[in-house]
């Protein structure tokens, strides 16, 4: 069976740790996370659909897949860049005002 579809099996079904999927699969527990990440942000569920091949499940979980990760919206460095110059800014409060401004689109490390 294909790592992929194990790990949502194990994910899914017999709702397993992240670690415990990974010691059972082989793989590290980031790419547990990020197969779990991708297949939720894919809208996919568990039992997958009997015609789901095993390339056309990896496919869509890809970036070039049939389904897209959300747009980032980028922000202004030139207007970063003057904002820091002025007294009192940082780049904590320039961030929190950007996400407050872009909301689910921001960059970030986290979700």
């Amino acid at each position: 069976m294909n790592k992929v579809k194990e790990v949502l099996r194990l994910h899914y079904e017999m709702s397993r740790s992240r670690r415990q999927i990974s010691v059972a699969c082989g793989i590290s527990i980031g790419s547990v996370q990020t197969i779990i990440r991708q297949a939720q942000h894919c809208q996919l569920s568990w039992p997958l659909p009997d015609d789901v091949t095993d390339d056309e499940l990896t496919a869509r979980l890809r970036r070039g897949g049939a389904c897209e990760p959300a747009a980032r919206v980028e922000p202004d460095w030139g207007v970063i860049h003057q904002e820091l110059r002025q007294k009192g800014v940082t780049r904590q409060l320039l961030w929190e005002e950007y996400v407050d401004e872009t909301g689910d689109k921001a960059l970030s490390y986290s979700y």
